[in-house]
């Protein structure tokens, strides 16, 4: 059953509407419930996690935010240097699950949020949606633009800040982000964001790398050796349902949370430290400030984490578990 197809069928249920008895594997689970508001289930440290959103309230206080700038610039450096483009490959397949959660794109109006080099954007334009991809990082702006031209894909693509989207209210039907918007250090600035662009009754969507499974721990190794600055959530929250629940529950009428694994074929293990070490990003930027051995104890980590996730013994496929994440804004 289509994630979409699910979150509508919430909303019937949600004003009383019936429907045939379903089977059990099809029953709601504890995350459908609790966007229901069955909040008693909600795990003991969800009170953690509201203090934490409160923190973040604070540092929106005007002149509260020092460094905020100088941080996404940083941003802007560290993901327009190294080559996307072998890693983003083997991404791709999780963009084709997450337009497929939108359901229906032809004639759709669909922003692409934190697009990198295009693999959501394309996925989005081959099923027929009129396509605006964006990015904060200009390099990535123009290597998706490029790659789309070259594969005969129709997108307008501009330079944006998934925190100050440059587009009026409910401009878009959908937006949508594929392991882009959870890098914002302001996530409840960002969730506020891709509600306000779509119109009431569009849908917003999220591919998060679940933050117990290999990509969230990659992306906790990278905040580490990088060292993220104080205060900043580490992009790994986004893949615990109980962050989307924070973020979403105030502005959307219902949405729904699925659990996916993508499987990433790699040469070997070492072939696993080249290409995280090698393409843009956090890792990539902090080594050159690392000394020998604090290089050799990064990789020793990342090697770790390729063998507890590999899927066999033959080959080193690693299954890298994420959430699909849509949600209706109200209408």
């Amino acid at each position: 059953m289509a994630l979409l197809d699910h979150v509508n069928r919430l909303a019937r249920r949600s004003v009383g509407a019936t429907e045939p008895p379903r089977p059990a594997s099809d029953r709601l689970s504890r995350r459908a419930l609790l966007t229901l508001g069955a909040t008693r289930l909600v795990p003991a440290d969800f009170d953690r996690q509201v203090e934490e959103a409160e923190i973040e309230a604070a540092a929106r206080r005007p002149g509260s935010e020092p460094g905020l700038e100088d941080l996404k610039e940083e941003a802007r450096r560290t993901w327009g240097e190294g080559d996307y483009r072998d890693l983003g490959r083997r991404l791709e397949q999780a963009s084709e699950e997450l337009v497929e959660a939108c359901g229906p794109l032809a004639g759709v109006r669909f922003l692409d949020v934190g697009a990198g080099d295009g693999n959501l954007a394309g996925a989005a334009a081959r099923r027929g949606a009129e396509v605006t991809a964006s990015d904060l990082t200009p390099a990535l702006v123009e290597q998706g633009s490029r790659r789309l031209a070259t594969l005969g894909l129709d997108a307008e693509w501009t330079v944006a800040d998934v925190e100050a989207l440059p587009f009026e209210d409910g401009e878009f039907d959908c937006a949508a982000s594929c392991f882009g918007a959870l890098y914002a250090p302001r996530p409840l600035h960002a969730a506020s964001e891709l509600f306000r662009v779509v119109r009431p009754g569009g849908i917003v969507a999220m591919a998060n790398w679940s933050s117990t499974g290999f990509m969230g721990h990659v992306l906790d190794l990278e905040a580490r050796w990088a060292g993220m600055p104080p205060g900043v959530p580490r992009p790994s929250r986004w893949g615990r349902f109980e962050t989307v629940y924070l973020h979403f529950t105030n502005l959307a009428a219902h949405f729904e949370i699925a659990d996916r694994t993508l499987r990433l074929e790699l040469e070997s293990p070492e072939a696993a430290w080249s290409l995280f070490s090698a393409a843009p990003g956090r890792l990539r930027a902090a080594l050159p400030a690392l000394d020998a051995e604090e290089r050799e104890a990064a990789r020793a980590e990342l090697l770790a984490l390729v063998e507890a996730h590999r899927a066999d013994r033959l080959r080193t496929t690693v299954e890298a578990d994420f959430l699909l994440v849509v949600g209706r804004r109200p209408g």
